[in-house]
């Protein structure tokens, strides 16, 4: 089978492309309109027997480049094929034994002096087993192309799977960053609940000023860790603690965002995490995770106590 020609590697780019086209503009790709896109270009780089193509991905600096070899999509096509020699070999011998006969056994002469319809018939006969014999090669040849086309398509197939997938973890990981900010938003209008003037006014309203200051600076979990240290500091203290997260009206509507924000986060993890190690850091690595998993037990959704790592229904020593 001849390698895949330039056409083909346009429906391939075709295909990809919209695969990875934005939303809002007639695609179902991944991404917000308007801030990123991804497009498949043909490397002019590569070997001559060598199909490649890539996807430039603005959420990403490097590239995802893949590409298909001969020896990828026909990994039997370097010398003659062993059916085409056997037929080469039987058909040569028939040939010769054939000729033999006619000299040896027939005779020119007599043979060329046989009537028209009698020599057509000699030929008809001679050749009918050559004739099968390439009609059941061609046959076998055939169902090796449709198995290297079948192949080539699997390939293909699986490397646009990888790139999508490539493309979408990207587009997460973004969308983790802004997560994140809105996250510890959500946990700093909580800490002013509690120790700002409609709490226990430990800080004024300039110092949390600063304190938001010093978060969009770029420490995007400065309120998280604040609020996970104040629950420590109640580890002792089951009630006080529930009183930190849900002691007024206004906490526990924090409290609840918070949790149902991070369950989002982990939903959208799920979807381009296939083994799960994106969603295990986001709850037991992360800031965001610790206090969601506090949360959770103060709420008596999780018997595992992330502070102390005891089980509520465990007895107290």
């Amino acid at each position: 089978m001849d390698r895949p020609t330039s056409s083909t590697v346009e429906n391939i780019s075709e295909s990809v492309a919209d695969n990875a086209q934005v939303p809002g503009e007639g695609g179902p790709g991944v991404g917000s309109p308007g801030e990123e896109s991804a497009s498949l270009n043909l490397a002019t780089d590569a070997p001559s027997d060598t199909v490649s193509f890539r996807i430039d991905d603005s959420l990403s600096d490097t590239p995802v480049r893949a590409s298909y070899s001969d020896a990828d999509l026909h990994p039997h096509e370097h010398g003659m094929d062993w059916r085409i020699l056997l037929g080469l070999s039987v058909t040569s011998v028939w040939i010769l034994a054939g000729l033999v006969y006619l000299t040896s056994i027939v005779g020119w002469p007599n043979f060329l002096n046989l009537p028209t319809a009698d020599i057509g018939s000699f030929f008809e006969g001679a050749f009918a087993p050559l004739a099968f014999l390439w009609l059941v090669i061609g046959h076998f040849m055939q169902q090796k192309e449709i198995s290297a086309n079948t192949r080539a398509i699997s390939m293909q197939e699986r490397s646009t799977r990888r790139l999508e997938l490539h493309s979408r973890r990207d587009s997460y990981f973004k969308l983790l960053s802004l997560v994140t900010k809105q996250l510890d938003s959500i946990a700093a209008f909580h800490y002013l609940s509690v120790y700002g003037p409609t709490g226990n006014e430990e800080i004024t309203m300039d110092e949390f000023s600063q304190l938001r200051s010093a978060a969009g600076s770029g420490d995007d979990t400065l309120f998280m860790r604040k609020m996970t240290a104040a629950a420590a500091s109640y580890i002792d203290d089951p009630e006080g603690l529930r009183e930190l997260l849900f002691g007024t009206e206004i906490r526990t509507r924090h409290a609840n965002n918070f949790k149902a924000t991070f369950e989002k986060l982990l939903d959208s993890a799920g979807e381009v995490d296939t083994d799960s190690m994106v969603r295990d850091a986001l709850l037991t690595g992360s800031s965001a995770g610790l206090m969601y998993r506090i949360i959770r037990h103060v709420s008596d959704e999780d018997q595992l106590d992330p502070l102390s790592g005891a089980r509520s229904d465990a007895p107290s020593s």
